[in-house]
């Protein structure tokens, strides 16, 4: 996420891709539902990255079809700090 900083955190970045692709991704059991994923990797990396990186804020949004997730986002809202 850091190489989409081109405008010095003018702008969002934001990953995004399936539920399935996620767990993919970060190499999760495939017998986790979303809501085991969630909990015990997704929601776990996100704030560990918040509390060692600085300048950045990652935040997860998801998107809906009826109750099932379809769509997971992280939004990186850049933390720019005065020098």
């Amino acid at each position: 996420m850091r190489e989409c900083d081109r405008d010095n955190g003018k702008s969002i970045a934001i990953l995004q891709g399936t539920p399935d692709e996620f767990r993919e991704w970060l190499g999760a059991p495939k017998e986790y539902t979303y809501g085991q994923f969630k909990q015990n990797i997704l929601t776990k990396a996100v704030e560990e990255i918040n509390l060692k990186i600085d300048d950045m804020d990652l935040e997860i949004f998801q998107g809906r079809y009826n109750r099932k997730i379809v769509q997971v986002e992280i939004h990186n809202n850049w933390t720019v700090h005065s020098k």
